[in-house]
């Protein structure tokens, strides 16, 4: 709790004990005038206290919140450029290193390793055979995994055949 806030939460208590020094509890009469002024000026202290931890609450809402949003928007913006330059060395990397070339070093290996077969669908999955076709609402596409079943087995699909693709690794 910040000092404002501890002094602030004391204030109704003082005013309670100093209303009981300023008032006689039996008769309802003043019998204490500086005891009822210092009531008074507890009350003036009590508006501005929670005035200033108002203040407070609204500003951490604006000034806080505004800088943390900053902060984050900077931050992603450095995720974008880090992701993006990761992009374009990965691309370099594929271009240097040939199909079968394995380079190692103290911290990293890079290599090529064949990637599971799939399949490649060559035209609009609209023109493949319905049992070949997967009905996504307003979208037709080609269903690889019927197509590459029906390929395994000896079955000829038009426009598709199956592929055998390379993966660069990075470990």
């Amino acid at each position: 709790m910040t000092g404002l806030a501890w002094r602030a939460a004391q204030i109704p208590e003082q005013i309670e004990q100093a209303f009981a020094e300023a008032i006689d509890s039996e008769t309802g009469e003043i019998i204490n005038d500086t005891a009822l002024a210092k009531v008074e000026a507890l009350a003036a202290q009590k508006v501005v206290a929670a005035s200033d931890l108002a203040l407070f609450v609204k500003e951490c809402d604006t000034i806080a919140i505004a800088h943390l949003d900053s902060v984050i928007g900077e931050l992603q913006k450095k995720r974008q450029r880090i992701a993006h330059a990761q992009e374009v060395a990965y691309a370099v990397l594929e271009k240097i290193v040939q199909p079968g070339e394995k380079i190692d070093s103290d911290f990293v290996s890079v290599s090529w390793r064949k990637s599971p077969p799939s399949v490649k669908v060559e035209g609009p999955a609209d023109l493949l055979p319905p049992e070949f076709q997967r009905v996504i609402p307003a979208t037709v596409e080609a269903d690889k995994k019927k197509i590459k079943a029906a390929l395994q087995a000896g079955q000829e699909v038009p426009g598709c055949k199956i592929v055998q693709g390379m993966t660069l690794q990075v470990r």
